[in-house]
């Protein structure tokens, strides 16, 4: 897989809850502090290394040309 990193929130232990329960809008959040945050993001770890952000499955056709996903 391929990692998509992107800066790591500032969130606190609450809006994280929030976050987790899938809250697009937590109560509280102003339409600009909900637009810079990134509730789609991911913690995950490879050989020991921690990246934040999304995971990307590249598909590979006959010809071993990597296609877009």
């Amino acid at each position: 897989a391929l990692f998509i990193e992107v800066p790591c929130q500032r969130n606190t232990r609450d809006e994280n809850a929030r976050i987790k329960k899938e809250e697009t809008h937590p109560e509280g959040w102003n339409e600009n502090k909900n637009r810079q945050k990134d509730i789609e993001a991911r913690w995950t770890e490879k050989n020991r290394r921690k990246y934040y952000g999304y995971k990307n499955h590249p598909a590979v056709d006959r010809k071993r040309t990597l296609l877009p996903y």
